[in-house]
């Protein structure tokens, strides 16, 4: 529960903040889908199975404020939330990701393109069948590529890397548990 609010009151800043709106202050809203890739092994204590790494399916919202120092960069934060679902023989895992986040973005001299890169720590949980919802800290890195169709609606591309750390294991307190997982996503993005 304290994660929560810890992430509510991360949001009410970063959209309290952007009304102090700057000359060249940009925000952007993305709505993105694609595949994901757990890496990390998982465990089916019930019947002591292990897994390597599987795809699934990854959803993300984001919202960006960038301060742009001139027409090419700027630097700028936002809030990510992120959902994925993976499927195992055995069992489902359900993964969410609600963070702030740090940001750097360049545009090409004609404006058509813009690159982007992000860093956030922030809260994720995982859920399984036969486990309990877990909530730990969690980060996240993220390059971009974004065409802009027009000044204020663009299409894109991002690679993102999750690490989730939910504290010490179930089954062997010497070690610690999580989960880490990538995601190319492809989607729609509104500049205002």
């Amino acid at each position: 529960m304290k994660v929560l609010k810890l992430l509510a009151l991360s949001l009410l800043c970063v959209v309290s903040t952007t009304n102090v709106l700057a000359q060249g202050t940009e925000h952007t809203f993305s709505v993105s889908y694609g595949p994901g890739l757990i890496t990390s092994k998982m465990y089916n204590y019930s019947n002591r199975e292990e897994y390597s790494s599987r795809g699934g399916k990854e959803v993300q919202g984001e919202y960006t404020c960038t301060f742009m120092k001139n027409d090419y960069w700027g630097l700028g934060f936002g809030f990510l939330g992120s959902y994925n679902t993976t499927s195992y023989p055995d069992f489902t895992v359900k993964q969410l990701y609600l963070a702030p986040e740090f940001n750097v973005s360049i545009k090409t001299r004609n404006q058509k393109w813009r690159m982007k890169g992000c860093l956030g720590i922030g809260g994720g949980s995982m859920e399984t069948e036969y486990d309990e919802k877990k909530w730990g800290v969690a980060l996240n890195a993220s390059l971009g590529c974004e065409y802009l169709i027009t000044p204020h609606f663009g299409l894109g591309v991002d690679l993102d890397e999750f690490a989730s750390f939910f504290g010490t294991s179930d089954s062997d307190k010497y070690s610690l548990d999580g989960c880490a997982r990538y995601a190319i996503v492809f989607g729609a993005r509104i500049h205002l």
